[in-house]
């Protein structure tokens, strides 16, 4: 040690620098005392000792780190950079506002420099996050940096217009995109990395890394990673060409711990995100804490209880029981006609009370367990029950956090829609619950027209939180946070029409649902959350679209309104306040008691996670690496198990283009059982897309239907053009026209239609996370096409015929010749 101080501050030379190392680490390998820091002995913490300048004070800012545009990195972002800046693979854990992408350009910028050459990917969840971080690097960059980031690249509203990713690549330094799409692109486009795959990029980061789990996007690009490292380690012809990985940063202020209820548990969860990101150096701020208390604030959890309305619950409540009582009571008579093989599975027998989240699940499992049932008749019935059912419990749970008139809206919306009443009944069921809503309505239609009716505790507590915080601030920014689209919708047009508040306010939501139910495209989002920040809004409801990354400087309140979710979710929606001494309020019904428990459990398994963070970062680098080598094994043998099952291999998905390999599944439409198309007529758009290729559907007598009326609006990667598609026999809306490449095509709706084994006529619903009888993978409510439909990968409305695919027959035209777009 004391050979060593002299050059502590100054550049050592390489075999200087290797002999004091080697002379340390044999000395002990334990914590030692340098200089009044305490640092690691491993050696990571020793090139850093001899290499880099001295760390500054606490609260003092740091010369020589003035390389961005009007902002400089605070002593703390410094820290949390060092590990990054030596090359090393990190994960930068830092509290919500803390400034972490800000460290993440700063990387990115002392790698350009250093290598000109280099190509940094920096990969974001949603559009809006892709917008703000390019916006954040193009505006701290400084030339010539500042023209090398490419325009966004996402999936919005604009993906049609985007620069293709081979041109966005080859023409630019840095890449701000959306996970998904690099995903896209390595499985598609693999002639873009000039066969290098990930090691196109010297630097990836990913934002919001906890979310690497899973069939999360960003898993699937390390997976990716990981076939590249085991053919660099394994080929002598890689390594003399010099190739090398990416090296990674994560970027996250939430790890999780994986729904753990011990410390051991979320420490192997903390380590099995490292192992995902491929990252042996979790970094927290451990020496400048006080710099970082200074400029983030964590706001205290204030849970307020909301008591019932006797008055509306009983009149309302009682009033949907008498339908609910005849769906339940139905829906057993049907069950007890059936075989007892055949209604295995299905769970009438133990029905959960009525206006709760287990009660949607109970109706959700009844429709997904009937695939023993083989008589269509019964099936229709069953259905018209378990959709009867779940629309008026879910009517029940928005009559208990929100007015008895915004339920009456919800069972018209989904009930009452003048398309379905006039067609007849699909069903004896339907049939019967159909009347006996018509009785019931009347009476709910009186009873909202009383004062009763337009009242809510909840909301009457909302009132009065927005009432307090914006009479002494009137400046101030307020994020709700609901739990559905139509709930958000309901909040903001509540918060409009309130003369007490006199206040603005909007929704944003995600896109994959209309305008009539609280959908909103990508450009709406960007518009308003735009209006929000110039103070055109003071409130806006959310979903959790919004949850992570979302930068509103002035937001100073943020409100849960019924709904409580996970310890990772607390932590990212407590950080959209990132004005100082922001405030933090759930929102609770009488009904919902579970949630303040649920609450509690998120604070503590936040306080878990914080001291998980500090377990795992103790260790040194090679202990760590060890314990994430088994989970390492783990992801490759099951990516080589999908790879033989023929759904995992790139180059094998390429070569098998356009073949349908599990080919035995009409597609039906849920309502009326009517066969609309069959599953070799599938095809799909931009990796998330399912359409029909059938032009029969549409022939003289066909089995669909065009309707005028329809939202039009974009939604990632192709155009609604406003017109529905519904069912010739029972006029039930099965899809949408979208247009992709100038050319039309229908779109299914995935909770319109079911699928039927064409051997075994056995029902399977396409909604169902996990249908392992009778269908392959079902992810993300659409077929999972990678073990039965190899990705056809529809280009300008067509299948890829690049690999000499034939004519696309059945009714659809060849179009390898003259269509002008080059196969």
């Amino acid at each position: 040690l004391p050979a060593l101080q002299p050059k502590l501050y100054n550049t050592v030379s390489s075999p200087e620098f290797e002999e004091a190392k080697k002379s340390v680490v044999d000395q002990s390998n334990r914590w030692f005392d340098l200089n009044g820091l305490k640092f690691d002995s491993d050696t990571y913490k020793l090139e850093r000792i001899a290499n880099q300048q001295p760390p500054s004070p606490p609260g003092s800012q740091p010369s020589g780190n003035n390389e961005l545009v009007g902002r400089q990195l605070r002593d703390y972002q410094l820290e949390l950079a060092e590990p990054a800046l030596l090359g090393r693979n990190s994960i930068v854990i830092a509290p919500t506002g803390s400034g972490k992408t800000l460290v993440a350009v700063y990387v990115a910028l002392r790698l350009l420099k250093a290598e000109p050459q280099a190509k940094v990917a920096f990969l974001a969840s949603t559009t809006n996050l892709v917008q703000q971080q390019y916006e954040e690097f193009r505006s701290v960059l400084p030339p010539p940096w500042h023209n090398s980031v490419c325009p966004p690249v996402h999936g919005g509203a604009d993906s049609r217009n985007r620069m293709p990713f081979a041109q966005a690549l080859k023409g630019h330094s840095i890449i701000v995109m959306s996970t998904q799409i690099l995903l896209n692109a390595l499985k598609r486009e693999p002639d873009s990395f000039n066969g290098l795959g990930v090691s196109a990029f010297r630097l990836i980061i990913f934002d919001e890394c906890h979310n690497c789990s899973n069939d999360h996007p960003s898993k699937g690009v390390m997976v990716h990673y990981m076939r590249r490292k085991k053919i660099l380690e394994s080929s002598v012809e890689e390594q003399q060409k010099g190739s090398k990985l990416p090296q990674i940063l994560g970027l996250t202020a939430s790890p999780g711990t994986g729904k753990a209820s011990r410390l051991e548990a979320a420490v192997e969860h903390l380590i099995k995100l490292c192992a995902n990101l491929d990252c042996p150096y979790p970094v927290t701020v451990q020496r400048c804490i006080k710099s970082l208390n200074e400029v983030t604030s964590n706001p205290d959890c204030q849970i307020h209880y909301a008591p019932g309305d006797p008055t509306k619950v009983d009149v309302f409540i009682n009033l949907l029981n008498r339908l609910m009582n005849m769906g339940e009571g139905l829906l057993r008579d049907y069950c007890d006609s059936l075989e007892q093989w055949q209604s295995e599975g299905l769970p009438v027998s133990s029905v959960p009370p009525r206006g709760t989240p287990a009660y949607l699940n109970y109706c959700t499992n009844v429709k997904y367990n009937m695939h023993n049932i083989t008589d269509q008749t019964v099936c229709k019935n069953i259905l018209a029950c378990s959709r009867y059912l779940g629309c008026c419990n879910e009517a029940q749970m928005i009559a208990q956090c929100f007015r008895a008139v915004d339920a009456l809206r919800y069972l018209e919306t989904e009930l009452r829609t003048e398309d379905e009443m006039a067609k007849p009944p699909a069903s004896e069921a339907e049939e019967r619950l159909r009347r006996h809503l018509d009785d019931v309505m009347q009476q709910l239609i009186r009873f909202c027209g009383t004062k009763e009716a337009s009242s809510s505790p909840p909301l009457d507590k909302l009132v009065e939180i927005l009432r307090e915080q914006f009479t002494g601030q009137p400046n101030s920014r307020a994020i709700v946070f609901v739990k559905q689209k139509f709930y958000a919708r309901v909040l903001a047009d509540f918060v409009d029409e309130c003369a007490e508040l006199r206040l603005k306010a909007t929704y944003v939501t995600g896109a994959t649902s209309g305008e009539s139910t609280g959908g909103t495209n990508a450009a709406e989002q960007r518009a308003r959350l735009e209006d929000f920040r110039r103070g055109l809004y003071k409130v806006i409801a959310c979903t959790s679209v919004t949850e992570e990354g979302l930068d509103i400087p002035d937001c100073n309140l943020v409100v849960r309104y019924c709904h409580v979710t996970n310890e990772v979710s607390m932590v990212q929606t407590k950080g959209r306040g990132r004005a100082r001494n922001s405030a933090y309020h759930v929102i609770v019904a009488e009904t919902q008691e579970w949630l303040k428990d649920k609450e509690r459990i998120n604070q503590e398994r936040d306080a878990m996670m914080s001291q998980a963070v500090r377990t795992v970062a103790a260790m040194s680098a090679r202990e760590l690496e060890i314990q994430m080598l088994e989970y390492q094994v783990r992801m490759m043998n099951t990516d080589e198990d999908n790879q033989e099952a023929g759904g995992g291999d790139v180059n094998q998905a390429n070569n098998n283009r356009g073949q349908v390999l599990d080919s035995d599944h009409d597609i039906l439409c849920s309502k009326c059982f009517t066969q609309l198309s069959h599953s070799t007529r599938l095809r799909l758009i931009g990796d998330i897309h399912r359409v029909v290729v059938d032009v029969e559907m549409f022939a003289s007598g066909g089995r669909l239907r065009g309707q005028a009326g329809g939202e039009a609006k974009r939604v990632p990667g192709v155009e609604v053009i406003g017109v529905d598609l519904v069912c010739d026999s029972c006029g039930f809306k099965v899809a949408k026209v979208v247009s992709y490449g100038r050319l039309f095509f229908p779109l299914l709706t995935v909770e319109a239609v079911l699928f039927r084994r064409s051997i075994t006529m056995r029902l399977v619903d396409p909604c169902y996370p996990d249908v392992r009888r009778g269908y392959p993978d079902v992810r993300r409510g659409y077929p999972d096409v990678r073990r039965g439909y190899p990705d056809p990968d529809v280009r300008r409305g067509y299948p890829d015929v690049r690999r000499g695919y034939p004519n696309v027959r059945r009714g659809y035209p060849d179009v390898r010749y003259g269509y002008g777009y080059d196969q």
